[in-house]
């Protein structure tokens, strides 16, 4: 991918700094916060020894003037678009100056020591479905898993796939994320059940979504910006017929869903699910917003008294609004011209470097795997290589603790009987609350690693613990692995190998 001529055109050159960055991404401040936000580095205040960053900045920029194009400080938008116009730039690679600090097993989250650290960026991950990652199109509750932790999980199994074709399961698919970062690989066959009769078409619709051209994509996003209220009466919307039509009957169809609830969490019948299957996806796409203000708001509701017609539309502007932007990122990801393709990986011209993206997203996608809708104990035995999965765990739901309780004392022995050969398990679970929500005892990771063993023991096969080949501070890199959400919840990712037992040889 790199031009024979790389190196002999003016590179741009950044720092990663709080002046220059920190005004302009606050919409992903939840995804920055103690990752990206970290690295960043406040140019006024640093130092490289007894001299002042700014300085050191200075004089690399009169050493090297026809070699690096130095950003100046504050909003250089507009300076890295000038020079990105020029036709002797490099646009393949951006230089970048961060800084960092080491990891211990004492201090996970990194001590007090800082270095710098300069690279050359050739590629960005601009995979299309972190642009929404929590908040896909078709959506039911607020415990949806992200898709950047989902694609994380598949990672870690990665290098013990079958060199053929892997067979990756999930009993509780909700809105498809696990199916839908699955369909990055070719040799991939997807297996996924869920007990809800509307997560076929979830998964369906957010996988048109994700499959949609740019030109598909504005026709939603015009229809989203239809509108500006949710209470307001339909003639003072815009004069639309189709989106007007549309929206009234996901109006309709919330009013009728309204019974349909248990606590906050929506629990469709079997007639819902096939009159709403009918219904256009702009309506569907209304409905899915709709339900997303009254899940996501519901304490705000509660508090609203006599300004509750308000506050739903406050609520139910900011989602539509949320929901039209990252969809527009969508479309416009959609217009960037491609350079090379690998597999279902396509390689575009980004903002400062090549970015990788997912091409592989088709209508044919769901071809390639199946969803059931049944109970997560109807998993068949010996039918997965692998089995990533985000089970239900009593946060932020009302689900009754001892049926809980019960559906996890069954359905881990499940999963260890439907692998085979030299399989893995790969399973999200709640461990530390940040809301003050209980937590029940069954979904913590010591119970469940506890039932995994019991539930091997049982099927004749052993859960394989890797050799400890990595000194400190490599121990930070073996499971359980943890994903910390400021805002809810930090969650635990176990990872087990799961075999057959060796039988013993003999006449």
């Amino acid at each position: 991918m790199v031009s024979s001529d790389a190196y002999t055109r003016p590179m741009f050159f950044s720092v990663y700094a709080h002046e220059d960055f920190t005004e302009f991404d606050r919409k992903d401040a939840g995804n920055l916060r103690g990752g990206l936000d970290d690295v960043k580095v406040f140019v006024e205040k640093f130092y490289m020894g007894s001299e002042r960053l700014v300085d050191v900045l200075k004089k690399l920029a009169a050493i090297h003037p026809e070699q690096l194009e130095i950003a100046e400080p504050n909003d250089f938008r507009e300076e890295h678009k000038s020079f990105r116009s020029r036709s002797d730039a490099d646009h393949e690679r951006t230089m970048w100056l961060v800084v960092d600090h080491p990891l211990s097993k004492d201090c996970p989250r990194g001590s007090k020591e800082r270095f710098y650290l300069c690279y050359e960026q050739l590629y960005k991950n601009a995979n299309p479905f972190h642009i929404l990652d929590e908040n896909k199109p078709a959506w039911v509750a607020h415990t949806t898993i992200p898709h950047t932790l989902v694609g994380a999980m598949i990672n870690i199994t990665r290098p013990f796939w079958p060199a053929s074709k892997v067979t990756i399961g999930d009993p509780f698919v909700g809105t498809g994320t696990i199916a839908l970062e699955l369909l990055k690989y070719d040799n991939v066959e997807f297996v996924g059940t869920d007990k809800a009769e509307l997560a076929p078409l979830l998964f369906k619709d957010n996988l048109w979504f994700f499959s949609a051209s740019a030109k598909a994509l504005q026709l939603y996003i015009d229809g989203l910006s239809a509108y500006n209220s949710a209470v307001v009466a339909p003639k003072n919307f815009a004069e639309i017929d189709p989106v007007k039509e549309a929206f009234q009957t996901a109006l309709n169809a919330f009013d009728d869903a309204g019974k349909q609830f248990r606590g906050d969490a929506f629990e469709p019948s079997s007639a819902f699910v096939k009159q709403f299957g009918r219904m256009s996806r702009m309506t569907r796409l209304f409905f899915y917003v709709l339900l997303r203000t009254k899940v996501r708001y519901i304490g705000t509701f509660s508090r609203a008294g006599g300004a509750l017609a308000g506050a739903w539309s406050s609520a139910f502007q900011k989602e539509a609004k949320q929901l039209r932007e990252q969809l527009d990122e969508l479309r416009k990801l959609r217009l960037n011209k491609e350079v090379a393709q690998c597999g279902r990986i396509s390689v575009i011209q980004g903002w400062y470097s090549h970015a990788c993206t997912f091409s592989g997203v088709s209508q044919d996608g769901a071809g390639r795997g199946v969803v059931r809708v049944c109970d997560a104990t109807m998993l068949e035995a010996a039918s997965c290589d692998v089995i990533i999965t985000d089970p239900p765990y009593g946060f932020n739901t009302d689900d009754d603790y001892a049926e809980s309780a019960k559906l996890y004392s069954e359905f881990i022995s499940i999963l260890v009987r439907a692998l085979r050969g030299d399989a893995q398990l790969v399973v999200a679970l709640p461990d530390w609350s940040h809301t003050g929500r209980h937590i029940p005892l069954y979904a913590l990771q010591g119970i469940v690693t506890q039932q995994v063993l019991v539930a091997a023991q049982h099927h004749k096969k052993e859960v394989v613990h890797a050799a400890n080949l990595m000194a400190e501070p490599m121990e930070l890199f073996r499971p359980p692995y943890y994903w910390e959400s400021d805002r809810a919840l930090k969650r635990a990712v176990l990872h087990f190998r799961i075999r057959e037992k060796e039988r013993p040889s003999g006449p």
